[in-house]
């Protein structure tokens, strides 16, 4: 699809598609050629969304900051191996385990092994979906648990 800039300022630019489309690009000091160009193909319009089922209004107000908690507005959509992966132990912890057990200190491996075990037990496969507030729950109840190993 090709694409022309028809406008730009100091807080954005705009994008006209040949299909009648467009969009406005926001612009940043440090923004270099390369990042306007992937936001001109991730704001080409593929599908439309209808308003009605947009989650904010014409009108609607609020303070900037105030933010709810919950990010999926109650939707469940934490099936079992998101919730897993939102928990499991960063990747960097596990090279480093994996390092200094090599050289003889298994101590962070069995760690994080343990803490994987819990992980796979508080969220067994399955097709039940978690709402956000209760994969949270499940979270801080692995956290709190006397067997949780506390990455340094």
């Amino acid at each position: 699809m090709k694409y022309k800039i028809t406008d730009a300022d100091s807080f954005k630019i705009k994008v006209e598609y040949d299909d009648g489309s467009w969009a406005q690009i926001p612009t940043a000091a440090n923004m270099i050629l390369r990042d306007y160009l992937l936001n001109i193909q991730a704001f080409t319009p593929k599908n439309g969304v209808s308003t009605d089922d947009l989650p904010i209004k014409v009108g609607d107000e609020g303070t900037v900051g105030e933010i709810p908690e919950d990010p999926t507005d109650g939707t469940a959509i934490y099936d079992y191996k998101t919730a897993r992966g939102e928990c499991y132990p960063d990747v960097v912890f596990q090279v480093e385990a994996e390092y200094q057990a090599r050289n003889g200190d298994d101590s962070m491996q069995k760690g994080l092994d343990g803490n994987i075990a819990l992980i796979k037990a508080k969220f067994p496969v399955s097709d039940t979906l978690l709402t956000w507030t209760q994969w949270e729950a499940a979270r801080k109840e692995l956290i709190a648990d006397s067997n949780w190993y506390e990455e340094d």
